[in-house]
């Protein structure tokens, strides 16, 4: 039986057809819908900070952070009109960090019956390049993963 099911949304194009998907599993069955956006901040940290001269460094990062939460606030808000006029209800949660580390600290706090996420269809070098976090979270939690393409 279905009671608790996880969306993660990114705001990116190919999230919209899992966002479908989990509103009408959502409404079917009565489960309790949560909805998790992540803020990644690997260009915040990782890959683009540590290059950047000393001076400015901190503005550059407090900038980055902000623009980050702008566009997460704005992903959330675009699903609680979609869920509203689905008449579907849900929670929201946010976190910091990497993607897949974060999907998979919420899954093991929640117990989730099923996780929903959206995936590319990349191509070529494309593929290679992906991350590829709905494969790397179905491989690493024992919770039912559906990726909708």
């Amino acid at each position: 039986m279905l009671r608790r099911m996880l969306l993660c949304i990114d705001g990116e194009e190919h999230t919209a057809k899992a966002v479908e998907y989990a509103l009408q599993v959502s409404k079917a069955t009565g489960a309790e819908l949560t909805v998790l956006h992540v803020i990644d901040g690997f260009l915040l940290e990782k890959r683009i900070s540590h290059e950047i001269y000393a001076v400015g460094r901190n503005e550059y990062r407090a900038y980055v952070r902000e623009e980050l939460s702008k566009l997460a606030d704005k992903c959330i808000k675009r699903f609680e009109e979609r869920a509203e006029k689905a008449g579907v209800k849900f929670s929201t949660k946010l976190r910091s960090g990497h993607p897949v580390e974060e999907v998979l600290k919420e899954i093991a706090e929640s117990s989730y019956d099923l996780v929903v996420m959206g995936d590319k269809a990349d191509q070529g070098i494309w593929k290679l390049k992906s991350r590829n976090l709905p494969l790397k979270v179905f491989r690493k939690t024992k919770a039912s993963v559906m990726v909708v393409r």
